[in-house]
């Protein structure tokens, strides 16, 4: 790592630190949740697919799905049979789900730090880049 790179990785780890509350964010920690709740939002904002459907945070393993789910709304109807008839398109269904541990560890080469330690939003290109790929693992893991 170039020397003038240093510094700017060393703000984005403290920045990281800071904002979890923990003094050393090298070492493990827990992500604090209103942290937690903004990298969901922006993780989401990063995939047009992962936007367009719903997530919910949850603490159990295993359970039921959370919220209504939506049937087709969709269709057509031959007014000279009968008039157009609104339907409830909700639905209860059971659906489980189950939480599996899915470690997303992220490294940068030097080579690549030094390349974007350039640019004024060091912070937020590097943020995004993991950002971009843990949505594309989501989507594939999902």
């Amino acid at each position: 790592m170039h020397n003038d790179t240093r510094p700017l990785y060393d703000a984005f780890v403290a920045r990281i630190g800071q904002l979890n509350s923990v003094k050393d964010a090298s070492k493990k920690f827990s992500v604090a949740p209103s942290v937690q709740q903004t990298l969901e939002t922006k993780l989401q904002e990063s995939s047009d697919f992962l936007g367009r459907i719903n997530i919910f945070g949850v603490k159990e393993l295993k359970g039921e799905k959370l919220g209504l789910g939506v049937n087709p709304i969709a269709g057509r109807t031959d007014v000279s049979e009968g008039p157009r008839q609104p339907r409830d398109v909700s639905t209860l269904d059971d659906m489980e789900y189950e939480c599996k541990f899915t470690e997303f560890d992220t490294g940068i080469g030097y080579a690549k730090l030094d390349a974007w330690a350039k640019f004024p939003d060091f912070q937020a290109r590097l943020r995004d880049a993991i950002l971009r790929q843990q949505a594309l693992d989501r989507i594939m893991v999902g």
